[in-house]
C-alpha cells in the first residue's frame, strides 16, 4: 500500500454549479513555473468545508515520486 498525503482544496460554501480542477503534473523540487494545467475532473463536494482532489491528481499522475511535488497558483497580485 502507498502512503501519501491528500490534497485538500479549501471550499467555503459549496459552489452554485460544477466546478472543473485543473491541475500540473508533480514536478522535481526547485521548479518554480508550471504553464500547463489540464483537465482533471469536477470539483468533489466539500466536506467541513474542503474537498479532497487527492484522486483526481493520482488518476491522471500517479503518486508524486521522491524530491518532487506540486506545485499551487498564486492569485494575482495588484
Amino acid at each position: 500500500m502507498v502512503a501519501y498525503s491528500a490534497l485538500m482544496l479549501r471550499v467555503p460554501s459549496p459552489p452554485a454549479q460544477y466546478t472543473l480542477v485543473q491541475g500540473a503534473r508533480p514536478v522535481r523540487s526547485g521548479v518554480r513555473c508550471v504553464q500547463h494545467f489540464p483537465f482533471l475532473g469536477l470539483l468533489p463536494p466539500p466536506k467541513d468545508g474542503w474537498s479532497d482532489i487527492t484522486e483526481l491528481f493520482v488518476r491522471r499522475y500517479g503518486v508524486a515520486g521522491a524530491g518532487q511535488g506540486y506545485l499551487y497558483p498564486h492569485p494575482p497580485t495588484h
